[in-house]
């Protein structure tokens, strides 16, 4: 599409440096509406929008995504956004809903172990856990995740999101660690 990556990443930028006088949600909402009016006249795409608290490693937030299909923006303007393309999700993926729902679920207790540093993490849960996904992003619930769609036809957008809960390895019981744990359609 015309739009991807370079007008996209554009509108990121210019939302992140120019209106760093909002709050993630307020910020997710102007990005939404901004890609809205693109991803109405462009096509059949589908995307994520993920605004949260600005901050770096692999404690804070971990990925693991198709290279072409994703924009990230870390550490501009107070905020970290990242938004994920999805190319098949309004071509069929829609049809896979409770299936995508049912794995990410399944993330949500139990899966995710406390640890220092989630790098490679998204990549375990995309081979072994969900499936026909393209994206798997983790961010800590710290972070102050805002997530949103964008021309997806769902409330959950391009797949399915959720808040999952660490586990301690040695306890097995659950910690005080979150993530929002978000899985993006092919």
């Amino acid at each position: 599409m015309g739009y991807w990556p370079d007008e996209a990443e554009a509108l990121i930028h210019r939302i992140q440096d120019d209106r760093q006088d909002l709050w993630n949600d307020k910020k997710a909402d102007l990005l939404a509406e901004e890609f809205s009016k693109i991803c109405g006249k462009e096509g059949a795409d589908s995307l994520y929008i993920m605004v949260y608290d600005e901050c770096g490693g692999y404690d804070n937030h971990s990925f693991n995504a198709v290279v072409d299909q994703t924009i990230y923006s870390f550490r501009r303007g107070k905020c970290n956004v990242v938004v994920y393309r999805s190319v098949e999700w309004n071509s069929g993926g829609r049809d896979y809903l409770n299936q995508i729902s049912k794995e990410v679920d399944t993330c949500r207790y139990g899966v995710i172990p406390f640890r220092r540093f989630y790098d490679n993490f998204p990549a375990w849960i995309m081979e072994y856990r969900v499936h026909n996904t393209r994206f798997i992003g983790m961010i800590s619930k710290e972070r102050n995740a805002i997530v949103r769609s964008v021309n997806s036809n769902t409330d959950w957008g391009p797949g399915w999101w959720i808040t999952a809960t660490c586990f301690n390895p040695d306890t097995l019981r659950n910690t005080d660690k979150q993530f929002t744990l978000v899985a993006g359609w092919q």
